[in-house]
């Protein structure tokens, strides 16, 4: 899981470590978004930041700190991290209906995006 939330902050961020070590840069989801809600982006980044950092400290193995009961160590950690999962899917779900609004305004004959 920390592997995939640090991908995510890498496409949103717009860079990524390459496997000789070094870095390489370019524009991410941020660059975007940031003309759309600099408050909301801003958001974003931190619910991104916040899950990547809560992933490391579920215990292994998952399967067996998910069980137990509610109060659980392992459980009440997988449920910030969670938290912090759903916020950032409804701030992006915010910012894909803006940024198909600004990609399709109602005056254009064309139909560049459709949101499901």
């Amino acid at each position: 899981m920390a592997d995939d939330l640090q991908g995510i902050r890498n496409i949103f961020a717009g860079s990524y470590r390459r496997t000789d070590g070094t870095w390489d840069d370019g524009p991410g989801l941020k660059a975007i978004f940031n003309h759309l809600d600099e408050a909301a982006t801003s958001r974003l980044a931190r619910t991104i930041e916040s899950a990547r950092k809560t992933a490391p400290e579920i215990p292994a193995p998952f399967n067996q700190a998910i069980l137990g009961d509610a109060d659980a160590p392992g459980r009440r950690t997988i449920l910030r991290c969670v938290q912090r999962l759903e916020e950032t899917a409804d701030i992006l779900d915010a910012l894909e209906q803006r940024l198909t609004a600004a990609l399709n305004p109602p005056s254009s004959p064309w139909v560049v995006l459709r949101s499901s």
